[in-house]
This record gives structure tokens, C-alpha cells and sequence, in this order.
């Protein structure tokens, strides 16, 4: 009975063996499939990522003349209109009209010279 046994184990562990070999090599094959499926999926989002990219960096670029245009458009109207309102009220900027309230102030006031007398030197003690 003893070399039955023996040749049992033998074979149980014979068939162990087998049963591992085949179950590694199932799950090798298996991750080698999904990592070059992962692979296959991640090549193809990182071309879609790509022309995204191309293509958002010309969209960002028409934008941004889009913005610069506007903007001087804005510009360009302010002062227009500012000069249209200036025209409109007769107000002149605040600059002119200081200057020439200056000149009117000055124009009317009369000028009065100082007499002055000696020079004297201070004593010195």
C-alpha cells in the first residue's frame, strides 16, 4: 500500500503541476490581451487627444484676434463719442479748462509792484 500511495502523491502532485502551468499560462495570455488592448485604446485617444489639441490651439489663436479687434473697436468708438459729447455739452477737457480759467484769472487781475527799500546787511555779533 505504501508505493500506492506513494504513486498517488506522485501523480496528485504530478497533476497539481499541470493544473498550475495551464491556469499561469491562461492567465498570462489574458493579461497580454488586455494590456494590448489597453494599449491599442489608449493609442487611439491619444490621437483624438492630439487633434483636439491642433485644433484648439487654432480656435484659441482666432479668439484671441477676435478679443484684440473688439477691443479696438471699443476704443476707437469711445473716443469718438467722447469727442461727439465734449461737442454736444461744449465742455472742454479739464485741462483747457483750467488753463484758460488761469488766463482769465491772470488777464484780470491787476499787477501791483512791490516797493522794496534798502538792502541792509545783518549785523553779525
Amino acid at each position: 500500500m505504501k508505493a500506492n500511495t506513494s504513486k498517488n502523491k506522485a501523480n496528485r502532485v504530478e497533476t497539481i503541476k499541470n493544473q498550475v502551468a495551464t491556469l499561469n499560462s491562461n492567465a498570462l495570455q489574458a493579461t497580454e490581451g488586455l494590456v494590448d488592448g489597453t494599449l491599442a485604446v489608449a493609442q487611439q485617444w491619444q490621437n483624438v487627444f492630439e487633434k483636439a489639441m491642433k485644433g484648439g490651439v487654432a480656435i484659441l489663436g482666432k479668439q484671441q484676434d477676435m478679443a484684440f479687434t473688439t477691443l479696438e473697436a471699443i476704443k476707437a468708438h469711445l473716443l469718438k463719442s467722447s469727442g461727439r459729447i465734449q461737442k454736444i455739452v461744449n465742455r472742454q477737457p479739464v485741462a483747457n479748462k483750467a488753463e484758460s480759467m488761469a488766463v482769465e484769472l491772470t488777464e484780470a487781475t491787476p499787477v501791483v509792484a512791490k516797493k522794496r527799500g534798502p538792502k541792509t546787511k545783518k549785523a553779525t555779533a
